[in-house]
């Protein structure tokens, strides 16, 4: 599972079937997995699963009682909700602008001539990105101590449940404290901008209608959400999805295309926005291959029958999401990076429970809109205005798949920075 823990479900899956069992030191899952077990997520997750147990500590670890991971019923429906605005494609929609203003700048640092590992750098850009989206508040300076907490709480929710006792962990929570503090004093002074309250606003105007559902003690990790969740998902997805364009020039040289198409516009607009349509196919492409989701712990709180099986109230189970993208009945040579999946003609995505990067069910990822439209608008940016050198045809890409898919000491190099006379938007 380590090396790759949508591959190890498909195996269990082709060999068994939907539904097996998987034992790790000191827990022990019941796993259900494919098109089947997503289909069942969003027909009858609700009524069979919670999520408090597997993700318990996480929030206690940030000294919450509970969080949007953990809650069900009525309180995760009105939490999302109000969350769901916050992370709408419309919030990016609307400051495409801004977005890539802050790409520009922090693209501005990349040295040419010398390679340099993705991640960081897409870290920063995402970190900035997001800081401004969501909080109207730059995490600058806080970027790697957001990382290395996001890393430990992960791992202690999945395997090791004191790893946040050690001190780099403990530095890091601590200085991400800090970092929300700032945000909730600035967005306390300042107020919204304008009349387009932003997610830290929406949060602020729950927590007024409602104390109870976001007491004060929720409202550090609350706020560092969305700072935490790009570093993790996005910037990785950016990385994936730049090494799957640098090994294929030609697709490469389309995207700088429609890049430069799209900039010809001032403003950006969101019909140049609809028409990235190569770059649209990448990102698909990438969350197949890189899902953002690719399983899901959950409790059973009733009895449900799978596949010929019951599984027990009381049972811990995870949920194979995106073992469908690996299945070449739905996806044919599914180890292929191929784009043209995604076409009017073709559209294997749409198969039932075949395509699912961002999980799926009731607590499917909130940023499943924004995400695809970031990843683009970033990645045109990026191709405005950088020369990249392409990768050698076997460069493999190593990823880490826990406790969450990122690659693994990827760098590239930056040939030079292209001419033209890019508007100020800012």
């Amino acid at each position: 599972m380590r090396k790759g823990i949508v591959s190890f479900l498909a195996r269990q899956y082709r060999d068994v079937g939907p539904i097996f069992r998987i034992r790790l030191p000191g827990r022990r899952f019941v796993c259900i997995a494919g098109p089947e077990a997503v289909n069942f997520l969003m027909s009858h997750g609700q009524a069979v699963f919670r999520s408090l147990e597997p993700m318990a500590n996480f929030h206690k670890q940030m000294d919450a009682s509970r969080s949007i991971l953990t809650m069900d019923g009525i309180d995760h429906v009105t939490t999302r909700k109000a969350q769901a605005k916050g992370y709408a494609a419309r919030a990016l929609r609307e400051r495409t602008g801004e977005v890539v203003d802050i790409t520009r700048d922090e693209i501005a640092k990349w040295p040419v001539g010398k390679p340099f590992e993705v991640l960081p750098a897409f870290q920063s850009v995402i970190a900035e990105q997001m800081g401004h989206l969501m909080a109207d508040h730059s995490p600058q300076g806080y970027t790697q101590d957001l990382s290395t907490l996001l890393g430990g709480l992960l791992l202690s929710a999945a395997t090791i449940p004191h790893v946040m006792k050690l001190p780099r962990f403990r530095r890091a929570r601590t200085r991400a404290f800090e970092l929300a503090k700032t945000v909730l004093a600035h967005k306390r002074t300042v107020g919204p901008r304008g009349s387009n309250r932003d997610f830290i606003d929406l949060m602020l105007d729950l927590r007024e209608a409602d104390p109870q559902l976001l007491p004060e003690t929720n409202l550090n990790l609350t706020v560092l959400a969305p700072y935490m969740v790009g570093l993790d998902t996005t910037a990785s997805t950016c990385s994936f999805m730049l090494y799957n364009m640098l090994k294929r020039p030609q697709l490469m040289e389309h995207m700088t295309t429609e890049a430069d198409a799209l900039f010809e516009q001032d403003p950006v607009s969101e019909e140049g926005l609809r028409r990235l349509d190569v770059s649209r196919r990448v990102v698909m492409e990438t969350l197949r291959l890189h899902p953002v989701s690719p399983a899901v712990l959950r409790m059973t709180s009733n009895s449900f029958e799978f596949a010929g099986y019951t599984v027990p109230a009381g049972t811990q189970v995870m949920i194979g999401t995106a073992v469908g993208h690996t299945l070449e009945e739905y996806f044919p040579e599914p180890e292929r990076f191929d784009i043209n999946r995604y076409t009017k003609a073709r559209g294997e995505h749409r198969q039932l429970g075949a395509y699912a990067p961002f999980g799926a069910g009731h607590h499917r990822c909130l940023g499943s809109g924004l995400v695809p439209i970031q990843l683009c608008l970033t990645m045109a940016t990026i191709l405005r205005e950088l020369v990249l050198e392409p990768l050698v045809p076997d460069h493999a890409l190593r990823v880490r798949s826990f406790p969450t898919m990122q690659p693994v000491g990827f760098r590239i190099r930056v040939l030079g920075r292209r001419p033209h006379n890019a508007p100020v938007t800012n």
